[in-house]
């Protein structure tokens, strides 16, 4: 939806509000050129952090479903910096059944990194045509040496997506540090509610509010826990 319309405001039963762009990358070269894009904004801290994952050994599972990998994604989020911040999917508003059953059904895939049989990290991804969606990724607090959000999402995006009719991968969500590395463009996006136009309002202000946290986080250059301190 065109986020020019979050300017109308209230429209019959609908709230609509302009919400920070999504973020995307280009993989019209198969990601051949993220690594290097990585490196130039971001400088060579994460060259080394990708010779930390090789050292030790940690390794990439890819495109899993199931119950049991359901499982495995949130024992990873409970173990997060987002669940000691109330943030996890079980502290969300039933966010844990939500993505438990799209990825017990198949509708979400789970990558993780591995330390030997132990998943440190998980990314979900959701594929339609040439469109590829990284709704979350999370990892174990333990493991935060490692930055494994940026290993998933440049090497295992790359290792598991190459040559697989990708066009576009959508990173799903506002701006942040993370995004900013990765991302080659960004795309409007607004929130609509439908019903009560108080509570549509209510929410809009939680979520504006959001919006602004996260927006001066990421303007004092550091990463999106720190909106939650």
């Amino acid at each position: 939806m065109d986020a020019s319309l979050a300017e109308a405001g209230v429209v019959d039963a609908f709230s609509v509000w302009e919400r920070p762009p999504n973020s995307l990358i280009d993989w019209s070269l198969d990601g051949a050129d993220l690594w290097d894009r990585v490196t130039e904004r971001g400088g060579s801290q994460w060259s080394r952090k990708q010779r930390l994952v090789e050292r030790d050994g940690l390794n990439l599972s890819f495109g899993r479903s199931g119950e049991a990998a359901a499982e495995e994604v949130m024992r990873i989020d409970d173990r997060s910096w987002k669940s000691a911040r109330g943030q996890s999917m079980r502290a969300r508003e039933g966010q844990d059944r939500l993505y438990a059953g799209l990825i017990g059904a198949g509708v979400l895939t789970a990558t993780f990194l591995r330390d030997g049989d132990h998943s440190v990290a998980f990314r979900l991804d959701s594929q339609v045509k040439g469109r590829l969606t990284c709704l979350k990724w999370s990892y174990d607090e333990s493991y935060r040496r490692y930055s494994p959000g940026v290993h998933l999402l440049t090497q295992g995006l790359r290792q598991e997506w190459c040559g697989r009719g990708i066009e576009v991968v959508d990173l799903h969500g506002s701006p942040d540090s993370l995004k900013d590395l990765l991302c080659t463009d960004r795309m409007s996006r607004v929130d609509l509610w439908y019903g009560d136009p108080l509570a549509g309002a209510r929410r809009a202000a939680e979520r504006t509010g959001f919006d602004r946290r996260m927006r001066a986080v990421r303007d004092g250059g550091k990463g999106l826990r720190h909106a939650f301190e």
